[in-house]
């Protein structure tokens, strides 16, 4: 891990002890997860096969004046093959979830100008998420332009191989994992053609009850990793700092305010991630979200911020409490599956899982300090509504309990 970097998201190892495949972590989604159902009659506007009602059209960000709390899987695998894809009926049955926040790679759907069926292809997509528009779940969309991990999938490879697209190399990302040829996301040819795509994804879902909210992520993820910063500082002829004020916070920006000129009619929750233990850069994105009408939040939600509260991980506490009740999302997300024991020592614990602690008591820290949106990993809600999982029997009743006492039932 790179010195001074703190990630408010998932840790990229975790991917075996936390995903619902082996295969992906629960935030990443592969292009070709899903297989293609048929002939991809596609272009921008795209012959989608979801059976989505239209509503009435809206021009702008709805931010209402109150939010009850809502529960959100984090569920990206939506290939029936998964090993835990039936079992996790039993998570889609629970009136208490509200909804499913699912991972979606720029890659999945752009696949390129002149591609055969359009550049814009959305079927296989559209069909993976609709057992959970099926099952009455919101779908909030996770939107990532860059892979975790060394392997880069998600970015487009009509981008990687454009020569116009900067890039630098640099090792510390999330699993300390080497980076090589990292794109620099906020030079104009990457950056305008991520713009392209997050105008066609809200184009796409315009109108759509069924669609919660997204975050689009604007670097590693569907976070705002400072991926390469001392790489992209030197690069600039900056220090990291005044990169961080004249490129980074300026990119950030400049996506929101881009993002905001589209209109959606859905809620956009945009990404907040700590670099170096300062709370400048949380702080900043958290005020760039918060003046276009956006949300923001937090995936590092953990025990140790109960301990040092104030202070906790990206800042989120002080956050919420200066932003609340301006009814937008305000959104948490464990650092990893939780420990119901409080006491899992390595190697039975997941990487992650001792910091992040038992759920109950994490949940009901952060409704107190204002949190309305909570998205939370497969096996914490299987052990709190799978009679399958093995923690069930032990911990479903404290688990579903704490759920419910979020909604207030």
């Amino acid at each position: 891990m790179m010195s001074g970097m703190v990630y408010c998201g998932v840790h990229p190892s975790l991917a075996s002890q936390l995903s619902v495949s082996p295969a992906y972590p629960p935030h990443q989604t592969t292009a070709n997860q899903i297989p293609l159902a048929g002939p991809t009659r596609t272009s921008t506007s795209d012959q989608s096969p979801l059976r989505i009602p239209k509503e009435s059209a809206s021009t702008s960000t709805p931010t209402p004046a109150g939010r009850a709390i809502t529960i959100n899987a984090i569920f990206s695998q939506l290939n029936p093959t998964d090993p835990l894809y039936a079992r996790f009926a039993a998570v889609l049955a629970s009136p208490l979830v509200d909804g499913v926040s699912t991972a979606l790679n720029w890659s999945a759907v752009d696949r390129g100008p002149g591609a055969i069926g359009g550049q814009y292809q959305w079927r296989a997509f559209d069909s993976g998420i609709q057992r959970f528009i099926d099952a009455g779940k919101k779908v909030n969309l996770l939107v990532q332009p860059i892979s975790y991990g060394s392997t880069n999938v998600a970015t487009p490879s009509y981008v990687m191989n454009d020569p116009s697209v900067v890039k630098v190399s640099c090792r510390g990302g999330p699993g300390g994992v080497a980076y090589t040829d990292f794109p620099v996301v906020y030079e104009k040819a990457f950056k305008n053609a991520y713009k392209g795509f997050i105008a066609q994804v809200i184009q796409h879902y315009a109108n759509n009850h069924h669609i919660g909210y997204i975050r689009f992520g604007l670097s590693v993820g569907n976070e705002i990793f400072a991926q390469c910063a001392r790489e992209e500082a030197a690069l600039a002829g900056l220090t990291v700092p005044q990169w961080r004020d004249q490129m980074w916070f300026h990119y950030d920006k400049e996506m929101m305010d881009y993002e905001k000129s589209l209109n959606p009619t859905m809620e956009i929750e945009s990404p907040m991630t700590p670099w170096g233990g300062e709370a400048i850069w949380t702080d900043t994105e958290a005020a760039n979200a918060v003046a276009d009408g956006f949300g923001f939040g937090c995936q590092g939600l953990q025990a140790s911020d109960l301990a040092r509260y104030p202070t906790c991980t990206a800042d989120w506490c002080n956050l919420f409490n200066k932003y609340a009740g301006r009814g937008a999302i305000l959104e948490l997300s464990t650092l990893g599956p939780s420990d119901p024991t409080g006491t899992c020592e390595s190697p039975s614990c997941a990487p992650g899982q001792r910091a992040t602690g038992p759920l109950p008591q994490l949940i009901a820290f952060a409704v107190e300090h204002h949190a309305n949106t909570f998205e939370i990993y497969p096996h914490d809600l299987l052990t709190a509504f799978d009679p399958k999982h093995p923690r069930y029997a032990e911990y479903h009743k404290i688990y579903a309990a704490a759920i419910a006492a979020a909604h207030g039932q």
